[in-house]
């Protein structure tokens, strides 16, 4: 069952990230059914330059209404949306348990979704790899403490659970 729950959230992050845009429907003056995907040979934009992008969220943009809170949305967005691999992964695979391991595949995962964005014509952004992998890793420092608070109560301070 959580390996269920996982696919579907791998379902959901990809749709958002790497699947290009579709879209799906019926003509109402003929009745035929339409599908369209959207590639693009052009890239959207491209930062490599470490938290140029961050910095640019935090200055006021008097062109745009609530930027603050565009930003803040776009900042939390892209750590909290990568929070569940930090708990997932662990949960289901014991070998990727440690802080190391969990980093590791952190940054791939990111990076491969980064990296994908590139030949979908979507941004790619160092920040967002960034904000994904502190993500993670804030759903790891969730897993820990939620397994160290399980172990404590089944065994006193034995270690039960993994």
């Amino acid at each position: 069952m959580l390996l269920g729950f996982f696919s579907l959230y791998i379902i959901a992050v990809a749709s958002q990230t790497i699947i290009p845009k579709w879209d799906a429907g019926i003509i109402s003056s003929t009745g035929e059914f339409y599908f369209n995907v959207q590639w693009s040979n052009e890239i959207a934009s491209v930062n490599i330059i470490p938290f140029r992008t961050l910095f640019l969220y935090l200055q006021a943009n008097p062109n745009i209404d609530n930027w603050s809170s565009l930003s803040m949305v776009n900042i939390f967005g892209n750590m909290f949306v990568f929070t569940p691999i930090g708990i997932f992964v662990p949960l289901l695979y014991r070998r990727v348990r440690s802080l190391k391991k969990i980093s590791v595949v952190a940054l791939a995962v990111t990076c491969f979704i980064e990296i994908t964005q590139l030949f979908i014509g979507r941004s790619t952004d160092i920040d967002d790899v960034i904000l994904n992998t502190i993500g993670v890793m804030i759903g790891y420092g969730m897993f820990v403490f939620i397994k160290r608070k399980i172990n404590r109560r089944l065994k006193g301070n034995k270690k039960v659970w993994g």
